[in-house]
């Protein structure tokens, strides 16, 4: 096992190139589950980098969630959706030993069970957050100001004395 590093959070979380990252690293990790590799070499390393994915993607929605006032939430969000759906369907792989080496993790297939499950659940928590973000969108667009208000009243005569 690697140690572990304490960084601490800096204030601007660069979403974009977090999730991308995320996605090369989940893209490589199924293309390279395609291989026949020795997994007494590298079943380890595929456990830590699920296990990361994991982690990253629960701390990137938990950043979202929490977030006031971002510009870009419902794109980061959309990029994020699609990050944990393609997660799941790797997970999915693993579970159905879809895979070369899938023998190799027999022993945790409950584990990555559970995993999909809090990732399903993510997703849905995404979709509904998107959906709130929408509402709002369409709710602001629908706000008449008080001068419009007053105008849309008038005769369409103004008083100019």
């Amino acid at each position: 096992m690697y140690p572990k590093i304490e960084l601490t959070m800096t204030k601007r979380v660069n979403y974009e190139d977090d999730i991308f990252f995320l996605l090369l690293l989940l893209r490589r990790l199924k293309e390279g589950l395609k291989l026949k590799i020795d997994m007494e070499h590298f079943g380890s390393k595929i456990v830590d980098d699920v296990l990361f994915i994991d982690e990253k993607i629960e701390t990137l929605l938990n950043l979202l969630k929490n977030q006031t006032l971002l510009l870009r939430e419902e794109e980061y969000l959309i990029d994020l959706k699609k990050l944990t759906r393609l997660f799941i369907e790797f997970l999915n792989d693993l579970i159905d030993k879809k895979f070369p080496g899938s023998y190799y993790f027999s022993d945790l297939l409950m584990s990555f069970e559970k995993i999909r499950d809090k990732h399903e659940k993510f997703l849905e928590d995404i979709k509904v957050i998107l959906k709130d973000i929408e509402t709002k969108e369409r709710d602001a667009e629908q706000i008449v100001s008080s001068e419009e208000f007053k105008f849309l009243l008038s005769n369409g005569t103004e008083d100019t004395t």
